[in-house]
């Protein structure tokens, strides 16, 4: 197993590889887990070729404020999130998908990855995985727990 720690600003990220290769050159495993989840502010990014199977399986849990108040938004959520937090009608930046779940974004599409994912990409380009969530970054981020996402890229 290879351990990297990055270091990128105030974002401390740690990347656990760990993983088979299939036989097939082009097919991939690799287990990427977020310490300390910093919302939209470091998102995974996969390079996907056109016409690749990418499965993503995502266990584990976040919150988004550990003391928060409010009812319907601040509590541990896996990642297909919280649906019925108020902050989805309030942020358009949050895409009308549940607050604090895995999403994607590739290219200008956004979509709920959630706790499990399986598509064909027609196109190339660059897979963006990061938490639904529009809080603050680096020191001012309240988000606590960590998903550990699973991909694989056939």
């Amino acid at each position: 197993m290879n351990t990297k720690l990055i270091l990128s600003g105030l974002f401390l990220l740690v990347i656990i590889y760990t993983g088979c290769k299939k036989d097939d050159e082009d097919s991939q495993t690799k287990t990427y887990e977020y310490e300390s989840v910093r919302s939209h502010c470091d998102p995974l990014i996969l390079s996907i070729q056109a016409n690749q199977t990418v499965t993503i399986t995502t266990t584990d849990s976040v919150i988004t404020n550990i003391s928060g108040s409010v009812a319907d938004c601040d509590y541990w959520t896996d990642a297909d999130g919280i649906p019925d937090c108020h902050y989805v009608d309030d942020r358009p930046e949050l895409h009308g998908l549940p607050f604090m779940a895995l999403i994607g974004k590739f290219g200008d599409d956004y979509f709920l990855v959630g706790t499990y994912y399986k598509h064909t990409f027609t196109s190339g380009g660059n897979l963006e995985l990061s938490v639904n969530d529009w809080g603050g970054c680096g020191d001012d981020s309240d988000n606590v727990g960590k998903f550990v996402i699973t991909v694989l890229i056939e």
